[in-house]
């Protein structure tokens, strides 16, 4: 069992709240720190939390990329709007989900 949230990434940050005066941002730390599996990304989120740096934290988790002409494009990194395990496999759902729509409208290319 971990001493502590710093000998454990895993342990007392994923189950705290958060009171950073920001509802928003509250809300967006817990999504990424129960959503994302990938050590690496989750400890950079945990790392800005544990510094206290509230504007990078709002910059990256409280914005989403967008997915244009050319796909996403984004620089990689923790958060929701980089790049990354968490962000790839959500905008791959949402593209699975979105073909199967029009799949149903029964597009005259399909």
């Amino acid at each position: 069992m971990a001493e502590n949230a710093e000998g454990d990434l895993n342990s007392n940050l994923l189950h705290a709240s958060y009171h950073t005066g920001d509802p928003q941002l509250d809300t967006a730390i817990g999504q990424w720190l129960r959503w994302d599996k990938n050590p690496k990304t989750k400890e950079q989120i945990e790392n800005l939390l544990r510094n206290g740096m509230n504007k990078e934290l709002r910059d990256r988790l409280c914005c989403r990329m967008t997915f244009g002409t050319a796909g996403l494009r984004s620089a990689m990194g923790a958060g929701f709007c980089y790049i990354n395990d968490l962000t790839f496999l959500v905008a791959g759902c949402f593209m699975t989900v979105d073909n199967r729509q029009l799949a149903k409208r029964r597009a005259p290319y399909f």
